[in-house]
């Protein structure tokens, strides 16, 4: 009996995800390097300012929060009276990259394996970073929706290259382009 309830736990984990949770004041990029494909990482409201590395897409250039994992689920837990607020800490070109790492190497339009897939980023509101404020390069089975992109240099929201997905109810407001 006990191999059966041992079996059927690791059996949902497996099947549903894990939920790593991100308390106000904890790092947003700490709780996504230990996700996997399945996980979901649901960050509590509060204001965010990362620390940072390298963007996948652009290794010169730091990105605040990197997606590199194929099936990760990154949710901001926004209400309308609490927010979750990712900022730029200084000399950050995008808020949040999702990203396969190899895309830097020779791109994606030739090479599937360069591809993320099956990614999504809802309810966060992303300030003032110097290129975009959320970006997918290379992305398959994506999805961006319930968020706001604000004051970002270039591009609110920017998915480049990428294959099937949705961007829905969002909003971006104070960049140069899209």
């Amino acid at each position: 009996m006990k191999y059966c309830i041992a079996g059927l736990l690791l059996l949902t984990q497996l099947c549903f995800g894990r939920e790593i949770k991100v308390h106000s004041g904890q790092s947003i990029q700490a709780a996504v390097d230990q996700a996997r494909p399945g996980d979901r990482v649901q960050v509590e409201p509060g204001t965010y300012h990362e620390v940072g590395r390298p963007c996948p897409s652009n290794p010169s250039a730091m990105c605040a929060v990197v997606i590199g994992t194929n099936g990760i689920t990154l949710e901001g837990m926004s209400s309308p009276h609490r927010t979750v607020v990712l900022e730029n800490a200084g000399g950050q070109d995008a808020g949040i990259e999702a990203a396969n790492t190899a895309v830097a190497e020779g791109g994606c339009l030739t090479n599937p394996a360069a591809h993320i897939q099956d990614v999504s980023i809802t309810g966060f509101t992303v300030n003032g970073f110097d290129g975009s404020g959320i970006r997918l390069i290379c992305a398959d089975e994506w999805l961006v929706a319930f968020n706001s992109a604000n004051n970002n240099a270039l591009y609110g929201i920017f998915p480049s290259h990428v294959g099937r997905g949705r961007a829905h109810h969002n909003i971006a407001t104070g960049a140069n382009d899209t």
